[in-house]
């Protein structure tokens, strides 16, 4: 058992929470970490600053609220989850519904993006990370021809995902083969 921990304690390393001290978000990583006994270390972020342009423009915040919300909840669970998992076919009117706030989300993802290689800039983010899996959902389905693919700076940036290690180590199938093998 020592040399188990032991071992454990070289291989990881600390992670590092951002987080405004106080905040409930930050808390609730932080607990997660401790109930884990994992290794972290804070670093305090300033109140106000998560308001700053650069760090809106991390897209994080339309993954969560519009994305997901009425968007891929709806359009990606009827197209791939409710299918796949449930056997249940499509609710067609439910996709309709959920098409125009689709291509707002879309329409403003590909604005943000711009021609930067990156969601913020050109360096990857953890804004690009959260949102790749989100939009990868899309490209599968038959919307994405009038979704996506028209914004031909997204069709580039989700490539460039596409092509990373982290994302090809976490497609759905290599993540069900983990779980099989656990």
């Amino acid at each position: 058992m020592r040399l188990y921990k032991r071992v454990r304690e070289v291989v990881m390393s600390d992670f590092i929470v951002h987080s405004v001290p106080g905040s409930p978000f930050g808390r609730a990583v932080l607990a997660a970490l401790e109930e884990k006994r994992a290794p972290y270390r804070l670093a305090p972020v300033a109140p106000g600053t998560m308001k700053t342009p650069e760090y809106l423009a991390q897209v994080m915040n339309i993954n969560d609220w519009y994305l997901f919300h009425g968007v891929g909840n709806v359009i990606i669970f009827h197209r791939v989850i409710a299918p796949r998992l449930m056997g249940v076919a499509p609710d067609e009117e439910a996709i309709k519904a959920a098409i125009p706030k689709a291509h707002t989300v879309f329409n403003e993802l590909a604005r943000l993006l711009g021609e930067q290689p990156y969601f913020t800039g050109d360096t990857l983010s953890l804004a690009d990370l959260m949102l790749a899996p989100a939009v990868e959902f899309f490209t599968v389905i038959p919307e994405w021809s009038a979704l996506g693919a028209p914004h031909l700076n997204l069709v580039a940036w989700m490539a460039r995902m596409q092509e990373r290690p982290s994302l090809k180590a976490t497609t759905w199938e290599r993540v069900t083969e983990l779980a099989q093998a656990a």
